[in-house]
């Protein structure tokens, strides 16, 4: 039978391939469930001892990272394990879409490889990273204080240069996203406008 989350859903994440209609959803209350729609079944993949879980990110089929209250974790479901990467917690977690060991938690951004120093840590302030979906190749980062968007070279800030390519005002706070579809495009709502129309 179902058995919900006992709090407040943080994130949701399709699990599997593409025939595969499992749903993993993290929570406030600590646990990982995997729920089967097909079946209409709930399995509890990890429950954390003391903190909540913020946010689950897929890394790929079977990897999903967990931002807990003072830690990320992997979670293999695969392997059935959960091992801590960072000693750093983190709601706001982004994996570069082409190189998996490169992630973003927070202003910071780790190679998986060497986790223990961020390889850049952008100003604080900013409230998400995201990666541009296709190639990695640029960083959006959005202030909701000030509702700027900022869109940033990702080889150029690697390498300690600014590397800033664009900044724009927005209306809406959830409107500053990267357009799927189309490479090298974002969704902004218009500040000049109180309908926060899209543009």
């Amino acid at each position: 039978g179902w058995r919900p989350h006992s709090a407040e859903v943080t994130s949701i994440a399709f699990c599997g391939g593409s025939s595969n209609l499992g749903i993993l959803s993290s929570s406030v209350d600590g646990t990982v469930r995997r729920s089967c729609l097909a079946s209409q079944s709930v399995v509890l993949e990890y429950k954390e001892q003391k903190e909540g879980i913020d946010c689950l990110v897929k890394r790929n089929h079977s990897e999903f990272l967990l931002g807990c209250d003072s830690t990320v974790r992997l979670l293999d479901l695969r392997r059935k394990k959960v091992s801590t990467l960072l000693r750093r917690g983190g709601s706001q977690i982004s994996v570069h879409p082409t190189d998996p060991n490169l992630i973003s938690v927070g202003v910071r951004i780790y190679d998986l490889r060497q986790p223990k120093k961020a390889l850049l840590k952008l100003w604080s302030g900013l409230d998400s990273l995201q990666w541009s979906p296709t190639s990695g190749e640029q960083l959006l980062a959005v202030q909701d204080a000030g509702r700027v968007a900022r869109v940033f070279s990702t080889e150029q800030l690697l390498r300690g240069e600014e590397g800033l390519l664009l900044s724009k005002k927005f209306a809406e706070p959830l409107a500053a996203q990267w357009n799927p579809w189309c490479k090298d495009s974002l969704f902004l709502s218009d500040p000049t406008k109180t309908t926060g129309k899209l543009r």
